[in-house]
């Protein structure tokens, strides 16, 4: 079935989670065949398909200082930002998160309050973020999320194995900050998250240790996967299905498991190996500056309809060419989903706001976002579903795309 959008210049929107301090992969749920997200340091098996059976674990990346060098100082001060005429909502919103009369007095009072260039800025003392109940915290950051002047609400530091320390381990930051992190989390959906980032800096001690905490702030947790292979694998039906059904890289992928099966003591193939060439380069590092020669970091979209390019194309970079695209050669498919289908999180109204790849056994490859701190990665399409759950307060859902079949 043809796409049916409304507005090809509407329809493709740039990846929401592109601000800094977007550490991976939040809301909703993939199949509910998708496998449970096991402890980092844990082997987990993901379910078994055409695909063969596949292992993975996870492990964190975290941006070159290099990078970080580049974006603007992180804020050391809390910022809570509306545009003027949404004033009345957020006031609503301090009503319906249940703030305490102490708390409303605080947020109200004149002193801590800016408008300028169309914005209506509050700047709430410590004491007062710090007293928000976790109910409150979570109903009152969900709705500054909806508006990308509040950064490190709409991109908030996500912990989906659940455990702060965890996400911590390997690091440089204190362990009274690791506690008030802890203290400090709220949730989308059933996802802990963390937002108040600039509470964090404003503890540190020195400025090298706020540097060191910008740094550890776009830590994203990614996984390797691999192929089990034994003299019992279906190797035609595993080769098929990584070659997309129509021999796809066939002569590539064929010779690699065939000699991976027929060989004493070869039991594991990374999945890496069965990717095509741009994504094979591209996974698990991050933009280079130069990928900004046509204006635009690559985003989202551009790394979904260039999976299968050998030479990636810019014109995927301009939304309304990505959706000609989307229109042109792709077809609208239900889950199962296969091998290099593209899923994007759509409105009920057909406005695409992040698209990812599929791989196999709900694991995908992704890019959330275009800043030069999100890196390529692997992901469970859970997770990738949990970030993508709603835009501006309108829900998501996951839709699917497969490429048609040229015909001769």
């Amino acid at each position: 079935m043809r796409i049916n959008l409304q507005s090809l210049s509407r329809f493709l929107l740039p990846c929401l989670a592109s601000l800094i301090f977007l550490p991976l992969p939040s809301y909703g749920s993939a199949d509910e065949t998708t496998p449970a997200v096991p402890d980092t340091a844990t082997i987990a098996h993901a379910v078994e398909g055409p695909w063969g059976r596949l292992q993975y674990y996870h492990f964190y990346l975290e941006a070159p200082e290099h990078l970080v060098a580049l974006l603007p100082p992180p804020r050391a001060r809390t910022r809570w930002a509306v545009p003027v005429d949404q004033v009345p909502e957020l006031n609503q919103a301090f009503r319906s998160a249940g703030l305490t009369n102490q708390q409303l007095e605080e947020v109200m009072d004149p002193s801590i309050r800016v408008v300028a260039d169309g914005l209506y800025s509050l700047f709430p003392n410590p004491h007062t973020v710090l007293s928000l109940s976790p109910k409150s915290r979570t109903s009152l950051y969900n709705f500054l999320s909806r508006f990308s002047v509040n950064g490190v609400y709409s991109s908030p530091v996500q912990f989906f194995s659940g455990d702060v320390r965890q996400w911590a381990k390997d690091t440089s930051i204190r362990e009274d900050l690791v506690d008030l992190i802890d203290e400090l989390i709220y949730y989308r959906g059933d996802v802990k998250v963390f937002g108040d980032i600039p509470l964090i800096l404003s503890a540190c001690r020195t400025e090298s240790e706020v540097m060191d905490m910008a740094k550890h702030f776009t830590r994203v947790r990614t996984m390797v996967v691999r192929l089990e292979v034994s003299k019992d694998s279906n190797l035609d039906q595993i080769v098929n299905y990584w070659s997309t059904g129509l021999g796809l890289r066939r002569k590539d992928i064929e010779p690699l498991l065939r000699a991976a099966i027929q060989t004493e003591g070869v039991s594991l193939i990374d999945m890496l190996h069965l990717l095509p060439p741009l994504p094979r380069k591209l996974l698990y590092t991050y933009p280079d500056i130069s990928m900004a020669t046509d204006g635009r970091m690559p985003d989202c979209h551009w790394t979904s309809l260039n999976f299968f390019n050998y030479n990636p194309q810019g014109i995927y970079l301009d939304e309304r060419l990505a959706a000609t695209a989307v229109m042109e050669r792709f077809d609208r498919v239900d889950p199962p989903y296969q091998y290099g289908d593209v899923i994007m999180f759509i409105t009920d109204d057909d406005r695409a706001h992040h698209s990812c790849t599929y791989l196999a056994a709900d694991i995908v490859f992704t890019k959330n976002g275009y800043n030069v701190l999100v890196p390529w990665t692997l992901a469970n399409l859970s997770d990738v579903a949990n970030l993508y759950r709603e835009f501006e307060g309108k829900a998501l859902h996951m839709q699917g795309y497969r490429m048609r079949q040229p015909t001769h």
